[in-house]
């Protein structure tokens, strides 16, 4: 009886070597952790100026994934802006080197820190800020102040038209060279088999228009399809807009007409199109 239970002691200690002491469900954290993660976020662009920032100015949620030695999920959890405690993350973890994934968005749902390489932000990201990089956790306790930067990058669209016309429900905006999907471990756009498709309302008197990306790495530009859509789906104009540059941290700037021709938008002129000359101007922000 002795050798047996030293032998299933022997095997406990052994599958124990790597154990987090919490477990591994959203939102579960150890109060009394020996790790203790506090995030804040960093930009000195058009984008928000100034120094190192609490993450509450400017994300809603976070998701926090950490990864042993051999690149498995140990630890997964989410916060709320609402949450007491948002932007900081307290977990038992055993000795040893780990990398921390975390990322402050304004989704309206969590996106799992599920992945070292391939992050999916569905219909696509909002304004995104990633830490990514490694802690190494001894016997004593320890607190790690990490510091996220923006990955994605803008493409802001100011409508100059006079007025827009009646019965414009949607922009439709297709985005081929950007992406939907983050590679934590490089801070770039994952896979773009496919264009990033999103559909933003149109609201009465708006003209102007923004949507993230995550770039590609190697300076990649995008090809960007606007299409303005009434609210049955019916297109009205379309804008094409070729070779745009888009950097993470950096927002890429169109102004122009889209609606000549276009004063209202009844059955008898549903299908115009813009001219496809463009008028305005090509705007860069650092």
């Amino acid at each position: 009886m002795k050798k047996l239970l030293l032998f299933a002691l022997v095997i406990l200690l052994a599958s124990c070597e790597k154990m987090v002491v919490a477990g591994n469900n959203e939102n579960e954290q150890d109060s009394n952790g020996n790790v203790v993660l506090q995030f804040s976020t960093y930009s000195t662009s058009a984008f928000t100026r100034g120094a190192a920032t609490d993450v509450s100015d400017l994300c809603s949620r976070m998701n926090i994934g950490v990864f042993d030695d051999e690149g498995t999920s140990v630890k997964s959890f989410a916060q709320r802006s609402s949450d007491t405690g948002f932007g900081t993350a307290s977990l038992s973890l055993a000795e040893g080197t780990y990398t921390v994934v975390a990322y402050g968005h304004n989704k309206e749902k969590s996106v799992p820190a599920n992945s070292l390489t391939d992050i999916s932000f569905e219909k696509g990201p909002s304004d995104v800020f990633l830490y990514y990089g490694t802690i190494d956790v001894t016997e004593e306790p320890q607190t790690y102040n990490l510091s996220m930067n923006r990955v994605v990058g803008m493409f802001r669209l100011t409508l100059t038209d006079e007025t827009i016309p009646d019965g414009v429900a949607t922009l439709a905006v297709s985005i081929s060279g950007g992406s939907i999907h983050l590679n934590p471990s490089t801070g770039c756009g994952g896979t773009n088999k496919t264009p990033q498709k999103t559909d933003l309302d149109v609201a009465a008197g708006q003209k102007v228009f923004e949507v993230y990306t995550f770039p590609q790495a190697g300076g990649i530009t995008a090809n960007i399809t606007v299409v303005a859509k009434s609210a049955d789906g019916t297109e009205i104009a379309k804008k094409v807009f070729s070779d745009v540059p888009i950097k993470a941290n950096e927002i890429t700037s169109y102004r122009g007409k889209m609606f000549d021709g276009v004063t209202t938008v009844t059955s008898s002129s549903m299908g115009f199109t813009a001219d496809p000359e463009w008028g305005g101007t090509n705007e860069y922000e650092f």
